[in-house]
Parts: C-alpha cells; sequence; structure tokens
C-alpha cells in the first residue's frame, strides 16, 4: 500500500505522481536499464587457456549503460594479467567494436555495454598467446593442404617448449608461399602442452572448414554461428560396436538418436550382429543386414522385424521410394573374380529379386542409392587398372535406368577427385558424395575428404555442383552420408585421428554439417564404432 504522503501526490496530478512515486514507491533502487549476464562461449570461438569470457547484455535493445564486468574466472585459469580485449557483437553476430581495457586490481572491467548485445573479453597474456592467434588464423585459410596443418598445429600447440615464431617460416616453408606469412618478429610461439585445461591440443580447426573465431585482424570479423538446431523430434539410426581397448566387446547394433546427438538407444537390443540400417521415407521401416541371416526390415522402434527372404548374401541395403509404386530395396552383393559387386534389387517381400547391375572386370563399386521415382540408381565406380597421386585408383560417379538396358551414364571425370558413396536427397533433386582430393587449386598434391552436394537431373543425365563442403583437418575418411529430414544439412560418419587406436573401427564417429561447411558438430565421441547414419525422415503425404 502507498503512504499516504504518495496518495496526496496522485490525487494532485500526474505530474506530481511521477515525484512521487520516485520517492515513495517500495523502497527499492530501480534496477539497471543494462546488465552484463555471462554466457557460455560459443563453439567456435578459439582459446588456449580458456582465457576468454563471454558475456550477454540484457536490457532494452540499443540502450547503452556503463557496468563492471568481473573478470575473476578467468584469472583464476589463466593467471594475473593487466589489459584485456572486448570484442563487442551485434545480435546478428557482426563484429562492431574491439576495444582494449585495463584491468583493475580485482580483475574487473568498466564498460560501456549496449542491450542486446554479446562480448567476448580476452586476457592479454603477452606475445607468445598473441603470435599463436596469428598462426592459428593463418591456419584458417589453409584447409586442403594435406597434413600440414596438422603438423604445425601439433608443435605449436601440443608441445612443451615454445620456439621463436620466425622459425615457423624456416621449419614448414609451404606456409610463405604466396606472400601471406604472418609477420611474428621475433617473438615466442608454442609451448603449451595441450594445455592449460584448455584442452587446446585437439582444437586445431576441428570445427571444420576453418571460420573460427580467432583474436587476430581477419579472423575476428563475425562471431562463427551457432550449429543449427535440429527441428524438434529429428532422429536418426546408425550401426554402433562396443569396444574395450581395440577389441569389439559386443555386438552389432542399430541405435538411435536424437540429430543433436542426444540420447541413444539401442532398438536392435540382441544378441545378432545387425549393421547398415537404412530408413525409407514411404514406409518409415528400416531395412538392414542381419550378419549371416541377409537383410531384415523393423519399425523405427524396433519392433516388428521381419525377414526378407532370398537375401543372404545382401550388402549395404538403400530403399527405394517410388512414388504410388511398389517400393523395393537395392543392395549388392560381394564381387568375385577380379569383377565388381553386382547390384540387385528386391521387395520387401522376398520377390522378384533380378540383377539390375552387371559386374565389370577390374572394377569395383563404392556405395549407390535409389532416385526419387524408382527408375534411375546412382553409383561409384572404381577402376581398378588406373593409378592417381597417392597410389589411389580412379572413381567416378554414374547413372543407369535400371528399366532399360541403356548404357549408365557418366556424371563425373575427374583425376584429381575421387567421387564415391553417393547419397539422394529425400526429394529427390539433390545427391551428396565424398570427393578424396588429390591436389589442390595450386596443384599441389594433397589427400583429403570434402563432401559436395549437387543438383542431379536424370532425365539429362548431368550434374551440378552446389556446395563442396570443407571437413577438419582431424576428419581423416568419410565413410557415410545421409541427408537430414529437411535436406537442408547432412549427417556422414567418418574416422577421426583424434583417437589412439591401431584399429580403425574405433575411430569411427558421427557428424552433422551444414551444406555451407561453418557449422560442423560432432555427434558421437568415445572409442567405440559409430557408422552409416540414417535420417528418419517426415512421412511422405499421400
Amino acid at each position: 500500500m502507498l503512504k499516504r504522503s504518495c496518495l496526496i501526490g496522485l490525487l494532485i496530478g500526474l505530474a506530481a505522481f511521477s515525484v512521487g512515486a520516485d520517492k515513495c514507491g517500495d523502497g527499492k533502487p530501480k534496477p539497471p536499464a543494462v546488465e552484463l549476464k555471462q554466457t557460455p562461449v560459443p563453439p567456435k570461438v578459439f582459446s588456449i587457456s580458456n582465457e576468454v569470457e563471454a558475456f550477454r547484455a540484457v536490457g532494452k535493445g540499443g540502450q547503452k549503460q556503463k557496468v563492471a564486468m568481473s573478470l575473476q574466472a578467468v584469472r583464476a585459469r589463466a593467471g594475473k594479467f593487466e589489459k584485456a580485449h572486448v570484442y563487442e557483437f551485434d545480435v546478428k553476430g557482426t563484429l562492431i567494436s574491439r576495444r582494449t581495457v585495463n584491468v583493475g586490481p580485482n580483475a574487473s572491467v568498466d564498460l560501456e555495454a549496449t542491450g542486446g548485445n554479446l562480448y567476448l573479453v580476452y586476457a592479454d597474456l603477452g606475445d607468445r598467446y598473441a603470435n599463436t592467434y596469428r598462426m592459428m588464423c593463418h591456419l584458417n585459410g589453409l584447409i586442403g593442404r594435406g597434413s600440414l596443418v596438422d603438423d604445425i598445429c601439433t608443435e605449436i600447440l601440443c608441445g612443451n617448449q615454445s620456439f621463436p615464431a620466425s622459425d615457423l617460416g624456416r621449419r614448414y616453408p609451404e606456409l610463405g608461399r604466396g606472400g601471406n606469412m604472418p609477420d611474428f618478429g621475433g617473438g615466442l610461439i608454442g609451448g603449451f602442452g595441450g594445455g592449460g585445461g584448455g584442452g587446446v591440443c585437439g582444437k586445431c580447426l576441428d570445427t571444420g572448414g576453418g571460420g573460427q573465431f580467432v583474436p587476430v585482424t581477419g579472423c575476428e570479423s563475425n562471431l562463427p554461428a551457432d550449429p543449427p538446431t535440429p527441428p524438434p523430434g529429428e532422429m536418426i539410426v546408425f550401426q554402433h560396436i562396443p569396444f574395450t581397448s581395440d577389441t569389439a566387446s559386443g555386438n552389432s547394433q542399430i541405435f538411435k538418436m536424437g540429430a543433436d546427438g542426444s540420447n541413444p538407444v539401442n532398438i536392435s537390443n540382441n544378441r545378432r550382429e545387425e549393421l547398415q540400417p537404412d530408413v525409407s521415407e514411404a514406409t518409415q521401416l528400416i531395412v538392414f543386414r542381419r550378419l549371416g541371416v541377409g537383410l531384415h526390415t523393423m519399425n523405427t522402434d524396433g519392433g516388428d522385424v521381419t525377414a526378407i527372404n532370398n537375401s543372404g548374401d545382401a550388402l549395404f541395403p538403400k530403399w527405394s521410394d517410388s512414388g504410388s509404386e511398389r517400393h523395393f530395396i537395392l543392395f549388392h552383393i560381394p564381387g568375385s573374380g577380379g569383377n565388381s559387386a553386382p547390384f540387385s534389387r528386391i521387395f520387401p517381400d522376398g520377390s522378384s529379386r533380378r540383377q539390375v547391375l552387371p559386374p565389370r572386370p577390374n572394377e569395383e563399386t563404392m556405395g549407390a542409392d535409389v532416385l526419387e521415382g524408382g527408375r534411375h540408381i546412382v553409383f561409384a565406380r572404381i577402376d581398378e587398372t588406373s593409378t592417381l597421386n597417392g597410389g589411389f585408383h580412379q572413381a567416378d560417379l554414374f547413372l543407369k535406368n535400371i528399366r532399360d538396358d541403356t548404357p549408365e551414364v557418366r556424371l563425373t571425370n575427374t583425376l584429381d577427385i575421387i567421387e564415391t558413396l553417393p547419397a539422394v536427397s529425400h526429394d529427390g533433386t539433390m545427391i551428396a558424395f565424398r570427393a578424396r582430393i588429390l591436389r589442390d587449386a595450386a596443384g599441389q598434391p594433397v589427400s583429403h575428404d570434402e563432401i559436395h552436394v549437387a543438383r542431379i537431373d536424370a532425365d539429362r543425365g548431368t550434374l551440378t555442383t552446389l556446395h563442396a563442403i570443407p571437413l577438419s583437418q582431424r576428419i581423416d575418411s568419410v565413410t557415410g552420408i545421409t541427408f537430414s529430414r529437411d535436406d537442408r544439412r547432412l549427417f556422414f560418419s567418418a574416422l577421426v585421428i583424434d583417437i589412439d587406436t591401431t584399429t580403425d573401427d574405433r575411430r569411427s564417429e558421427i557428424f552433422s554439417v551444414s551444406f555451407d561447411g561453418a557449422t560442423l558438430r560432432r555427434l558421437t565421441d568415445n572409442t567405440d564404432f559409430d557408422g552409416f547414419p540414417s535420417a528418419i525422415p517426415l512421412p511422405r503425404r499421400r
């Protein structure tokens, strides 16, 4: 209840009310117009020893107010520092200011903050850190230089001894190609020993495609976006094998998890060996291979398991989603006698199995999928008589009409790119595929994977590249690809190099990535096998 004097102020008039309310109210001070709230540091912001904090200015958008910012937590992690570098971003993630500020004895900073903006604050820890930032920014532009990036990252970020930054040009002359080597002067670089609690040894461009925020000119203009939130309820299925040390400790099973990597669940839940799942848009059934038995189908919750007769030798099944026609399953069987693996199709009830692509001598196939309508398949063919840079065989993509005897159409013919593992989008207009790059734009030998997305026109037999997605240098080899249910992102499995093992299966992890490569998210992170993801699509509208 208002005091008597305040009530009198109300009766006198609006102006008197304003004064009376300020003086009388409830006795509590008015909250500040803008407050700084600590927020998690975005995932693609680089740091060496957790020497960065993020703050959000909470308040009316555009309103300014001087506030105090505490950096006690940074000081506890990184040690004493007297200056800090403050980066201010608007609501769109665009850098709008950069300033260097003095840090008080109690690790506080006075700052004029703007409501709605984000602030990244880096402790100034000296030339060794600044030189490392410059080098990391330089490496952001070196995607595609083979093992060079990993070698330098290991020397800078994982070693225990710092060294003159000027020595980098002598140790790695490739860095200076094109005259873009940063000028380090005589300062030191590296010697962080994997550390300071920041896990820096594994951070070298592991967010994929460059694009990290690094606090140095050239890598600070925009704040990389957070990975996009998957549509509510989006799920994927995949193959999982548990490992103890370098030996499998359990059976291969089909798992299901959220598209953000959450809540993995075993939907096979048996003692069989089950692998290579693929989900039908039309029927919402999973087809998979049961080792030693053949193909089976089941619901996406693991129920209603049904065997497909006459499929004991089938490998890597793929559904057709052929509109109103009867849905079939494409698969291949092992090649023999130096011939490629022939492809066949079969109906889910085990009937009408027939070969749709015969074997060929001195060739091998690596991946296939069915285009919408069920009339064409796209597949990869490896010419085992060819030898390319690095000892690889040439591999290209082909299109085949499986309803007649017309010859297949060659979609790619590139000597410096090995194209395999094609996957068709749910709307049937695009394919994604693994592209092993053997030479960079300057003609220098390299060896790394990208994922390419292309528009496919089956009637004309043409392929038009839409996106070439660069991947992290921590990713060694892509093993499986699928489109998200809205055809706006990809899920893929790949071998990673940051797991210490002699068994490749333990290095297989699952990722999601946007078409522009800016948001690469690792969905599994363990020493088990996780591979061959397949998105559960939205049910087809009738």
